[in-house]
């Protein structure tokens, strides 16, 4: 440390020692001879540090030993140093300062390595700071995440018994987004999961052995609205094992598991479906040969007594029966054959409104409420009306102390912000049936399996329970939607969606089977491989003047035909046959005569028929069961004319 006096009274150094010389690179005499004065010593501080020393050296008096200052030097030889300097004026007996004392350190070393730390503890704040604006980004991205896949997250303190819970969960909660995420673990409980459901979240860490589980439950939320959430989580450790609580992630599952539910209601409708198609397929043949038996008994002249004729016609009341049941059932397969035409929904509703009257009695009040700009919409007039039918029909089995029957119609564009898009009801333009009353409603169970065939809620003979599914099978072979809402106590809707086409409207038109039998000499090659509708064909042709060629199948008719001499003015085939279907056996025979006139008889589904090529047109088809009458009507059409 060197050390100098002053002079103030001459402004002149006294006294220098070596260390102080050495300090500013000069020997004590070359100290002693430059610097003369304050000025000459601000040679020797460095130029941005000259005013501050100027100014502590200035106001130097009485300042007493606190008077220290550091700065940065210039020696006159080597290079820049750091000194802290300290100076004290000595006061004589009557109060005057003519003597001041000072000393000079280097503190070059502590300078650089204050500000070697200064710049070590700069880097490392500006490495917090990039450390914690990563993290931020990466918690909002996870936080994002979890909002978008509807997760939350929770962790238990079992120490604290508390439960922290994410914003994702609080979202699903439906808490306001400032609100505290802490709770006590058991008021978490009883305030926001389902009662049922409680006894299962209390226990979810003794799930597994190891402490991880995976349970969906129940959480109820303020507005009484109930979500079904999956919970995936595990005990958390420190680094030594020692348990520290459960973290969870929650994820709302309520909508995931309303898609499941309507896709297993749709793949269980149509299982059903193809089971009662099949059977009704059959069924079909079956009453075919039946009806045509009984018909041909009534109308030959057997001279049956009265009796006898009385129970062929109960034969045949009980087989039109059957046929109509087995049209349900193919209605709600979506496997009988329709006859779209562009239809006025209101026209429909109000041909069928002229029998609601006697149909459900003066205690049940009819409302219409038709839409006059209602749109066109392509579907069977008489299933239309059918549709129209049971559900007012079951309408009013719901009101048996009477009530109101409202019927409704109207124009509907769904788009995919629409929540009936939810509903699996594709966005479109729609037309709107609406079908509801004030009766008994109908419980959730009951609602999953309205559409069920066979499935019914009434007393046993009330009822084949096929009304409804016969519905739903027509709206959807029509390409519609249906949704039914109803709740025990508060009555029944129904809304029927029906694509909307901007095509003119085609007049309703009633229709009758023919009941008489026309005759005719041409010959036809009859192939059908059921054997008694085979049978009961061929008796109705011979028996009206036709020659009738006979084959089980179709190798056999191109046999039969490649044999026959002279000319076959008909095919008569069914569609699905084994080994050659009927188009295939068509095709062959009319490229050998294109002459032949071709007409299909089937008991197969619309669909079926479809993909054998049948839904072009100009193809001739008979659906079964059919009668008589309707066979030779059909056959003298296609002869008749060209």
């Amino acid at each position: 440390m060197g050390h100098w006096e002053w002079d103030l009274v001459e402004d002149k150094c006294l006294y220098c020692s070596a260390e102080l010389a050495r300090l500013h690179g000069l020997s004590v005499e070359e100290y002693m001879r430059r610097v003369a004065s304050l000025e000459a010593d601000l040679e020797f501080v460095h130029p941005d540090d000259r005013e501050r020393y100027r100014h502590w050296a200035s106001s130097l008096l009485g300042r007493g030993p606190e008077a220290v200052i550091e700065y940065r030097m210039l020696p006159a030889r080597g290079p820049m140093v750091h000194v802290r300097e300290a100076e004290v004026a000595i006061q004589e007996e009557d109060g005057s300062y003519v003597r001041s004392v000072g000393f000079v350190q280097d503190v070059t070393k502590r300078v650089l390595a204050e500000l070697e730390l200064a710049r070590a503890h700069e880097e490392l704040e500006q490495r917090v700071a990039e450390r914690t604006a990563e993290l931020r980004k990466r918690e909002l991205l996870f936080r994002q995440c979890h909002e978008i896949a509807h997760l939350g997250f929770c962790f238990r303190s079992p120490a604290e018994d508390q439960l922290t819970i994410s914003q994702g969960l609080m979202k699903i909660l439906q808490l306001p987004a400032g609100e505290d995420g802490v709770f006590p673990y058991d008021e978490f409980v009883t305030k926001f999961v389902h009662p049922d459901d409680q006894e299962l979240v209390m226990e979810l860490e003794t799930l597994t052995p190891e402490g991880r589980y995976e349970v969906e439950y129940r959480l109820v939320r303020q507005d009484g609205e109930v979500r079904l959430v999956r919970e995936v989580g595990e005990a958390v450790v420190d680094e030594e094992g020692a348990p520290l609580g459960e973290a969870g992630i929650v994820q709302d599952i309520t909508e995931q598991r309303q898609v499941e539910a309507q896709l297993r209601q749709v793949q269980k409708m149509e299982a059903v479906g193809q089971l009662t198609g099949g059977v009704a397929h059959d069924f079909n043949n079956m009453l075919t040969a039946i009806i045509g038996n009984a018909e041909l008994l009534l109308s030959d002249d057997l001279h049956l007594a009265d009796r006898q004729r009385e129970e062929v016609e109960e034969i045949l009341k009980a087989s039109e029966r059957a046929a109509a049941l087995t049209q349900q059932l193919l209605a709600f397969s979506r496997r009988q054959m329709l006859t779209p035409k562009v239809l006025d929904l209101n026209a429909s509703v109000a041909e069928v409104q002229k029998l609601l009257r006697r149909l459900i009695g003066e205690d049940v009040e009819v409302i219409t409420e038709l839409d006059s700009a209602l749109g066109s919409v392509k579907a069977d007039p008489a299933q239309v009306g059918q549709v129209i039918m049971n559900l007012a029909i079951n309408a009013r089995d719901a009101m048996p102390d009477g009530g109101q029957l409202r019927i409704a119609t109207a124009n509907l564009d769904v788009d995919e912000a629409d929540p009936r898009s939810q509903e699996a009801i594709v966005p479109g333009r729609y037309v709107m049936l609406v079908v509801s009353d004030t009766g008994r409603g109908i419980d959730e169970e009951t609602r999953e399996r309205i559409f069920e065939p066979f499935y019914t809620t009434k007393d046993t003979g009330a009822g084949t329970g096929l009304g409804l599914s016969t519905v739903y099978g027509i709206v959807k072979q029509s390409d519609g939607f249906i949704n039914v809402d109803s709740e025990p106590g508060h009555g029944t809707t129904f809304k029927i969606y029906l694509p909307r086409v901007d095509e003119i409207t085609e007049p309703l038109e009633p229709g009758s089977a023919p009941a008489t039998l026309l005759q005719g000499t041409e010959t036809v090659l009859l192939v059908e491989d059921e054997e008694p509708v085979r049978t009961l064909v061929r008796t109705v042709l011979e028996r009206n003047g036709y020659r009738v060629l006979e084959a089980p199948g179709g190798p056999e008719a191109i046999e039969i035909a490649e044999r026959h001499e002279g000319p076959i003015n008909l095919l008569l085939t069914d569609v699905v046959m084994p080994k050659m279907s009927g188009l295939e056996l068509a095709e062959r025979l009319t490229t050998l005569s294109p002459q032949l006139k071709v007409l299909y008889i089937s008991g197969y589904a619309e669909e079926v028929l479809a993909d054998r090529g049948l839904s072009d047109q100009g193809r001739a088809l008979l659906q079964k069961p059919f009668t008589p009458g309707a066979l030779t009507h059909r056959l003298r059409e296609l002869l008749d004319f060209p």
